[in-house]
């Protein structure tokens, strides 16, 4: 018969009549106040126990034991993962390349691409962009700042022109008047004056854009310029929440505004932390719908990885971050993923940095299966915990800015800032003390490195107004100033040696 069919036969056999709910019987269940206990005995000292817990910028303690009792249920993710898009960023500033970049893109495995400008492209411009592009086979991303409200319209034109049907019209501009203020420091469309313009785009791309996504909550922005995950996830529901009062106080329905928005997260490397705030977002998202209307159907989240942890220098460990941030953006549960190619902080980024931006997400789809099931962290009780403790803080400072009268008085009255402006000034001394920790950077840096001098890294597309109605909120990397620092060393050495 042989040893290995009688084993086999003899394990089948004892798995068959052995009782799996008394197996373990004998065994005494492990309490945590024992496991504490017994960590106090061997590490000595109360100062060494505190040690094993993390303070984290949004005030929750990570514990180094988590147990059932402490999360009673999982947070659900009502998206199905293996139907996240992945989007290809494409830099319109020179529409040219960008056009090959964007039949690259959607030849070579993205389902989409995030087009991005600084300004409007002229007309010229435009057709070169979308030379032998079809977007009626692809739902674009549009976003060119302050320009954003044109670009509605010229999306129109666009599409009545090459004749495409209208249902087969879809995407997103993201068209976020209350981000763009707080970026520029000065509302451009204020809600009570500019009624007539917002109806006429909500009426004009409800006709002939109604497959289009284009009131947009952009709170990424304010993790560019400091903000924390709590602060993210509150103030990105605080804006919607005021956009969906203004529509329907102006006489919309909840369900024709829902079907119209969508949240931008941004993706930090903080890989728990972030996976539990997209599945805390989503929690937070159906609650406040729901507040308008139980039918009104559900706001997709974008991901988008950020800037604010990236580097000049060693430039090659943003590929490492992003692969992080992929993972946990596809893991949380987003509907939308979008990372920004590694050479970002140095140049507009090239081919070769664009493909490795798009087989990213790919790889970790095809080749790991991160989308194989629904949701990979069902019944961490790490995660789970996470979720609840982030629903719970951001739904608090969301009602708190809320009390204060809304998104729009809490920016013009500096709330915002002022909250952002506390915990980037908290992360930023952090990393200076080698706290916060940026390889490549304030840990391990490579320190004869050279780099071009005459970097020239991408340019936000939003640009503070000479004179502001109130404190803008700036990006900038925590890196930055040592980056910009090292690369002026770099030009002071050149210029003495030469």
């Amino acid at each position: 018969m042989g040893i290995y069919p009688i084993i086999s036969h003899y394990c089948n056999f004892v798995s068959y009549h052995i009782d799996m709910d008394t197996i373990f019987s004998d065994f005494e269940v492990p309490q945590p106040t024992q496991w504490w206990e017994d960590v106090k005995k061997s590490l000595g000292t109360e100062d060494s126990v505190s040690s094993l817990i993390t303070h984290t910028p949004e005030d929750i303690d990570i514990q180094p034991i988590y147990t059932q009792k402490q999360a009673q249920q999982d947070a659900t993710i009502p998206s199905n993962l293996s139907q996240a898009l992945i989007f290809q960023p494409v830099y319109a500033d020179n529409a040219i390349a960008a056009n090959q970049t964007l039949l690259d893109a959607l030849s070579q495995g993205a389902n989409s691409a995030w087009i991005t400008g600084s300004t409007l492209p002229d007309i010229d411009d435009w057709q070169q962009l979308m030379q032998r592009v079809s977007l009626d086979t692809f739902a674009p991303a549009f976003d060119m700042g302050e320009s954003n409200p044109s670009l509605l319209f010229q999306l129109i034109n666009h599409y009545q022109q090459v004749g495409i049907d209208e249902n087969k019209r879809a995407g997103s501009v993201w068209f976020s008047p209350l981000s763009t203020a707080l970026a520029t420091g000065h509302i451009d469309y204020p809600r009570l004056s500019s009624e007539s313009f917002y109806r006429s785009i909500f009426d004009e791309t409800q006709t002939h854009l109604s497959g289009y996504r284009i009131i947009h909550a952009l709170p990424f922005r304010l993790r560019e310029a400091g903000g924390n995950a709590v602060q993210e996830i509150a103030l990105g529901l605080s804006e919607l929440a005021a956009y969906l009062d203004w529509f329907t106080d102006w006489g919309y329905t909840p369900q024709s505004i829902v079907s119209r928005m969508q949240l931008v997260f941004g993706i930090g490397s903080d890989y728990f932390m972030e996976i539990a705030k997209i599945r805390a977002g989503r929690v937070l998202l159906s609650r406040l719908v729901q507040a308008w209307d139980d039918a009104a159907g559900n706001i997709p989240v974008f991901s988008l990885s950020l800037l604010r942890n990236k580097s000049m220098f060693d430039i090659h460990t943003n590929i490492l971050r992003s692969a992080n941030e992929a993972l946990s953006a596809m893991i949380g549960g987003c509907d939308a993923l979008c990372i920004r190619p590694y050479n970002e902080t140095q140049k507009i980024p090239d081919d070769h940095a664009l493909r490795l931006s798009r087989n990213i997400p790919l790889l970790l789809r095809h080749e790991a299966y991160a989308d194989f099931v629904t949701d990979p962290a069902a019944g961490s009780f790490y995660l789970n915990e996470l979720t609840e403790q982030l629903i719970e803080k951001s739904w608090k400072l969301f009602l708190d800015i809320e009390s204060v009268g809304g998104y729009e008085q809490a920016m013009t009255t500096g709330k915002i800032q002022s909250i952002i402006s506390a915990n980037d000034k908290k992360e930023k001394e952090a990393f200076q003390k080698g706290q916060k920790i940026v390889v490549g950077t304030n840990k391990y840096p490579i320190k004869d490195e050279i780099i071009d001098p005459n970097t020239t890294p991408i340019s936000t597309n939003i640009f503070v107004h000479s004179s502001t109605d109130f404190e803008p909120l700036k990006p900038e990397r925590l890196s930055q100033k040592l980056d910009e620092l090292r690369v002026q060393k770099q030009i002071s050495h050149n210029e003495k040696n030469a």
